[in-house]
């Protein structure tokens, strides 16, 4: 148990008049790469027996970020969105060393592969999709005002300015942010709250269905028809085969949420939020990967999550030029020998975002300060990040060669020197539909190059190629 944790949940909760503070038990629960989660539990017999800290990373605070999302979550709960009551919070570092919220105990799972697999939640799965359409319309029902929140005015040029701070190229990304500019559709009826992270992993399930909407650090207003598509997204899907969630049929997610009170989209305008939810995932993906500093609780799992760009990168130009069909990659279908392998230090290539390098770092440091000094909290989830590192590392040693040559004979092809100057070719595109020949072209090389990037960091994800 971290005792200076628990002597500081101790002091809160006997100044907020807890009669029995003492905590008996504090477990830090899997995942949170954003946050820390602790559960609770006191020798108090009333409403702090049991509860959940919600705490940020002591590397990482975000006090503001805080307090909106207290705010958010007490109206959400106050309207009748199925989501925890807030306990308690602050932003001072003086309480509890980092700003946290203590929100009540909900009982339930949020693992998406128990959800999704798992046969005690064989009637849940069915529920869902109904239920989730009902809970996105309450969560648009929402009074936004007073709340703090930012406003999603302009999804798309919010988006390509985030791409722009990167400093990185990712040629697909960008392409595909053009793309969702030129033809953005008419928005939803009218401005509500947006949850803005509203997926599986954030959703409380039981054997009857949806307990609670939980993780509201992302609520903003804008279109409602955000949550939606982001809700479908295929990385949020985790494998299943249903576009609601890896479970459902839009049909019924959109007719429940109708019933609800929310404004039906259009399948265009569906398809577009879907798009757009992974260009923002692609683009988040590498800024995730950027805020991993050594030292952070999470330094490992954050790199890993830049290699999940090229999810991204693959499903948004399948989203968005379906009839444009990837090149062969072999070989026999042209991987010159006489290109050479990028050298170390040169321009980045398909495997650089983090480097080899990086990511071994990262594996050291979890090794050394989680194992060896025993100064983390070692759990499974992070013991599974680090096993799917060393299997990257040994996929991208066996399979990086020829995928460099292959990616280098190309973008040679398309009169470029590397991922810059492809960037390049496409911000000054005057067109970036698919009728375009030389868009087309493009986009057949960026298909390819992203199912090389899964064949090292995800096999699973994409067709098998190499």
């Amino acid at each position: 148990m971290d005792e200076d944790l628990r002597a500081g949940i101790e002091r809160r909760l006997a100044a907020l008049g807890c009669a029995s503070p003492a905590v008996t038990e504090l477990t830090l629960l899997t995942g949170g790469a954003s946050r820390q989660m602790w559960r609770v539990r006191t020798a108090d017999r009333g409403a702090w027996s049991v509860f959940v800290l919600r705490r940020d990373h002591p590397s990482d605070p975000d006090p503001a970020g805080n307090e909106r999302e207290a705010a958010v979550l007490t109206a959400a709960h106050a309207a009748g969105v199925l989501c925890p009551a807030v306990l308690d919070s602050s932003a001072d570092p003086a309480v509890l060393g980092t700003p946290f919220l203590m929100l009540a105990f909900v009982e339930g799972e949020t693992i998406a592969r128990r959800i999704l697999r798992d046969d005690r939640f064989a009637a849940a799965r069915a529920f869902l999709p109904a239920q989730l359409g009902e809970a996105a319309a309450r969560i648009a029902g929402v009074e936004p005002d007073g709340l703090g929140l930012t406003g999603l005015d302009d999804p798309i040029g919010t988006l390509l300015t985030d791409y722009g701070r990167l400093g990185l190229q990712r040629p697909a990304l960008l392409l595909g942010l053009r793309e969702l500019q030129r033809s953005t559709p008419p928005p939803a009826p009218r401005r509500t709250l947006v949850h803005g992270d509203f997926r599986l992993g954030n959703l409380m399930v039981d054997e009857g269905g949806l307990v609670a909407v939980l993780d509201w650090e992302m609520a903003h207003t804008g279109d409602p028809f955000e949550d939606l598509g982001y809700l479908c997204m295929r990385a949020w899907r985790f494998g299943g085969a249903g576009r609601v969630a890896g479970m459902g049929d839009v049909e019924e997610l959109l007719d429940a949420y109708e019933a609800a009170g929310g404004p039906r989209p259009t399948a265009e305008q569906l398809l577009w939020w879907e798009a757009r939810a992974t260009a923002w995932w692609g683009v988040g993906c590498l800024r995730q990967m950027q805020r991993s500093v050594p030292g952070h609780d999470n330094e490992l799992e954050l790199l890993a999550i830049g290699r999940r760009a090229a999810e991204q990168e693959y499903d948004l130009l399948d989203l968005l030029y379906p009839s444009v069909v990837p090149l062969p990659v072999g070989e026999r279908e042209g991987i010159p020998a006489q290109v050479p392998v990028p050298e170390a230090g040169s321009a980045p290539g398909l495997f650089s975002q983090p480097s080899a390098d990086r990511l071994l770092a990262g594996l050291e440091s979890y090794l050394a300060a989680d194992l060896v000094a025993g100064e983390g909290a070692p759990n499974r989830f992070k013991a599974r990040v680090a096993k799917n590192v060393v299997a990257l590392l040994r996929r991208e040693r066996r399979l990086g060669p020829a995928a460099e040559r292959w990616y280098a004979a190309q973008l040679h092809a398309l009169g470029v020197s590397g991922e810059e100057e492809l960037a390049e070719r496409i911000r000054a595109l005057p067109d970036t539909a698919a009728e375009n020949a030389e868009v087309r072209g493009i986009v057949a090389v960026l298909k390819t190059a992203s199912r090389l990037r899964l064949a090292v960091s995800n096999p699973g994800y994409g067709p098998d190629i190499c």
